[in-house]
């Protein structure tokens, strides 16, 4: 899923340690612009982590179901008629 090209921003109030805002100010002109970039490639890498985490649970789901179809419930000669 892309980003909106021209979104719309608003201020938003972030607490940062005073030392690490300076230093960066050294090595970029456009903070907010440089911090917006960091933050999207977080939420993108947070995606591809859940989607991969939810394709493993898919799978888990699928092979517990297809163990079930082929051999029934697990335990199940154990319980009472």
């Amino acid at each position: 899923m892309g980003y909106d090209k021209q979104p719309l921003r608003r201020p938003l109030k972030l607490l940062l340690r005073q030392d690490i805002v300076r230093e960066a100010r050294q090595h970029t002109a456009n903070l907010s612009g440089t911090v917006e970039n960091l933050l999207s490639a977080f939420v993108t890498e947070q995606r591809a982590r859940d989607a991969a985490k939810q394709a493993r649970i898919d799978a888990s789901i699928e092979m517990l179901n297809a163990h079930y179809e082929q051999h029934g419930l697990i335990g199940e000669e154990f319980l009472p008629l």
